[in-house]
């Protein structure tokens, strides 16, 4: 089974599995931009999205959730403080800032279960994000182990993304998307030298696919969802990493852009 980029499969379950609540208008002239989009740019973007289902989900997130990445104990007493808080919730008033969250959560979440911490506090978390954003029908993947269960996720993808695309919240899935991205390249910029070993150089590869992809669908509905203007400032900084080959450049590169992950990941949640 072809991977992805580190820690993509529980927020890419979300990314493409979630129902997002309707968001107020804007203004009146992207409303009716919105209600206006061309078929023809519609069917553009459904072919951009079916294009990820050339790829597994699974990258680390998985090798977490099915135990094939483990720390060693000396590895796991250097406990990351560089996880987000669960209390951010309490700091979060748009649809915009909570989807963000709910990504990074899920993946930080991870994470803590890999360095044996406590992770009450970011289910408690999530659970209340989910309501705000109207997922609480989305089945719970804390404790997905089976690869084959993860699979039958990824066949809900197109389906769940044309609904959201129905229902006008196609930003907040594009959102989930560059969330995932962010905080996959902010944990790795974090923890190097352990996170490198679940990436491997095809999931490198990936990751430049997702970023490409991921530019060309926000170039083409900015338009419609002005909003989303943070999530093109993200998706710009990482241009570099489209050249990228190799776990050892990407770990590089990285690693030199640092400051700038850190900041964007600031600024999705601003």
């Amino acid at each position: 089974m072809k991977k992805i980029i580190l820690f993509a499969v529980l927020p890419l379950l979300f990314l493409f599995a979630c129902k997002g609540k309707p968001v107020k208008k804007i203004d009146a002239v992207a409303e009716e931009a919105r209600q206006q989009m061309s078929l023809e740019l519609v069917v553009q973007i459904d072919s951009l999205v079916a294009q990820e289902l050339k790829y597994s989900f699974q990258p680390l997130g998985d090798k977490i959730q099915t135990g094939e990445f483990k720390l060693t104990d000396k590895q796991k007493k250097i406990k990351p403080e560089y996880l987000i808080s669960p209390t951010i919730v309490d700091e979060l008033h748009t649809l915009q800032q909570k989807n963000a969250a709910l990504i990074y959560i899920l993946m930080d979440r991870g994470v803590a279960k890999l360095y044996d911490m406590p992770t009450e506090a970011y289910d408690e978390a999530f659970a209340r994000l989910r309501v705000d954003l109207n997922l609480s029908d989305i089945k719970n993947t804390f404790n997905v182990t089976e690869r084959v269960e993860l699979k039958k996720q990824e066949e809900m993808f197109f389906a769940r993304f044309k609904k959201e695309q129905q229902e006008g919240t196609l930003h907040l899935f594009v959102g989930r998307g560059v969330a995932m991205i962010t905080e996959s390249l902010y944990l790795l910029s974090q923890n190097p030298e352990v996170l490198q070993e679940a990436v491997t150089n095809e999931e490198v590869n990936v990751l430049a696919h997702r970023i490409k992809n991921i530019t060309v669908l926000l170039d083409k509905i900015l338009a419609y969802y002005p909003e989303i203007e943070p999530e093109r400032n993200a998706i710009a900084v990482y241009q570099p990493l489209v050249t990228v080959t190799t776990k050892a450049e990407l770990i590089e590169r990285v690693k030199l852009m640092k400051p700038q992950i850190e900041a964007m990941r600031t600024d999705l949640l601003d």
